[in-house]
């Protein structure tokens, strides 16, 4: 085997110098778009759910009458202490005036609708307002 200075292939035959680098190959065609998968069933709509609770029924009104300028029965004679309404009064709401003047309910008592005052009257009219 002889050596001539180069460099010898696989299978002993000389090898010549490198040549030069060959240009870029151009850039080759965009495959074609794939098959678009099958679209889903839409699902279906879920279930209602179930109607809330009423709320709570509020509490029913207190309704009253009102009776305004009412005369009792009874004499305004000096002696009479006793007067009856025509209506029992809601407790609390009596309001009696004597010649015009609203008096102190510590001046009278109520049981059911006969009102007692704590000193006859001598004069004046006596006028009532309540609620029932």
């Amino acid at each position: 085997m002889t050596r001539f200075g180069g460099v010898l292939s696989s299978d002993n035959l000389p090898v010549g110098p490198k040549g030069d680098k060959g240009d870029a190959g151009s850039v080759g065609a965009t495959g074609a778009q794939g098959i678009q998968g099958v679209k889903g069933d839409t699902g279906s709509v879920g279930a209602t759910g179930a109607p809330g609770a009423a709320g709570a029924t509020g509490a029913g009104g207190i309704s009253y009458n009102f009776v305004d300028n009412e005369k009792p029965t009874g004499a305004v004679s000096g002696l009479n202490t006793n007067y009856t309404l025509a209506h029992t009064p809601t407790a609390g709401s009596l309001k009696v005036y004597i010649a015009g003047l609203r008096i102190d309910p510590a001046s009278f008592s109520l049981s059911g609708a006969v009102m007692t005052v704590l000193t006859a009257l001598v004069t004046g009219l006596v006028i009532v307002e309540y609620r029932y």
